[in-house]
């Protein structure tokens, strides 16, 4: 636990080919002080089909959704959105010429709910 989803439009897929967002968000958890290393799982998700407000596809968005075992503060809660988000926004190139926004929601997961096994050969 945690688990860090980032959806990106895909109209961002060429001027960030190299920006290195899914490893800046990880490592902003992992920095955080929050959790142990070996729990933070992380992933990026491209969204092929998508709109942004009524400008369509001609604006794009970094969404990352990070689903935390309940029990955390607010003031954690926060903290940890708002390191994921300055993360992200650090690593979007300049001169794209797509506007971009850049989000975060922290959930929480019920914890009796949440199961979890480590399976090695």
């Amino acid at each position: 636990m945690p688990h860090l989803t980032i959806e990106v439009s895909d109209n961002l897929r060429q001027p960030l080919a190299q920006a290195g967002l899914l490893a800046a968000a990880h490592h902003a958890l992992l920095d955080s002080g929050v959790f142990d290393g070996p729990d933070v799982k992380s992933r990026l998700v491209w969204c092929d089909e998508f709109l942004v407000g009524r400008n369509g596809t001609a604006e794009g968005f970094v969404h990352a959704s990070l689903e935390l075992l309940s029990g955390r503060t607010d003031a954690q809660r926060r903290q940890l959105s708002d390191a994921v988000v300055q993360a992200l926004a650090a690593r979007l190139p300049q001169g794209s010429g797509v506007p971009v926004q850049v989000s975060c929601d922290v959930r929480d997961m019920n914890r009796d709910g949440y199961a979890k096994a480590i399976h090695t050969d």
